[in-house]
């Protein structure tokens, strides 16, 4: 069963990859509901914008609406990277990377080969870790501004907002929330299935395998 599933969404059981198989397959399966981006949508609206004059990249020296190859020439290939179909997300390449000394998985999410979300995930820090963490995106960002994590976002002057979930691991999202992609999703032009009831530990569960 697990090869069959894996084989509909184009994984190939004789390549070696770099996950385990079934990490893949989980993957795949919380990826491809349109719930997930819905979700991002309503963590950015419900909080308060704070402005900053400082560019918001996905990465350094790495825009929004790049394209995979400007991604590869920037950061070599990926540990992974998974091709979904009937999704919002076509494209997803991870790279395990050491951010400011602490150790981090980064996602990439493209459609119609763009760049249009991004996601950083700490998962070996302590409290007072992410506590650092946030104070320095926020000194970078906002100068002596303070940021409330869990009511605020950074906006930045083309409308890319970064927002920050503190749960099990701590996780920055970076996200072209005014752009065609996020905008098409809203006004319900992208047509992708919809998640059945599932505990609200997923994300950490996807978060722990990787």
């Amino acid at each position: 069963m697990l090869s069959g599933f894996a084989n509909v969404f184009g994984v190939r059981q004789h390549q070696k990859a770099h996950v385990r198989p079934s990490v893949s397959v989980e993957l795949l399966e919380y990826y491809l509901y349109i719930d997930v981006y819905h979700e991002l949508i309503a963590q950015s609206d419900a909080r308060a914008a704070k402005l900053s004059s400082i560019l918001i990249y996905p990465y350094q020296n790495l825009s929004f609406n790049s394209s995979t190859r400007d991604l590869t020439r920037m950061l070599g290939k990926p540990n992974h990277k998974l091709k979904l179909q009937d999704t919002l997300t076509e494209q997803l390449l991870f790279y395990r990377k050491i951010i400011s000394n602490y150790k981090a998985r980064v996602e990439f999410h493209f459609r119609e080969g763009r760049l249009f979300y991004a996601r950083r995930t700490f998962r070996y820090t302590s409290d007072q870790e992410r506590n650092n963490i946030i104070a320095e995106i926020s000194s970078k960002y906002l100068g002596n501004g303070e940021l409330n994590a869990q009511v605020e976002k950074i906006v930045d002057p083309q409308g890319h907002a970064l927002v920050i979930n503190r749960g099990a691991y701590l996780a920055i999202d970076y996200l072209d929330i005014q752009g065609p992609i996020f905008s098409q999703l809203r006004n319900r032009k992208v047509a992708s299935p919809s998640a059945p009831e599932s505990d609200s530990g997923a994300n950490d569960e996807i978060s722990r395998v990787i």
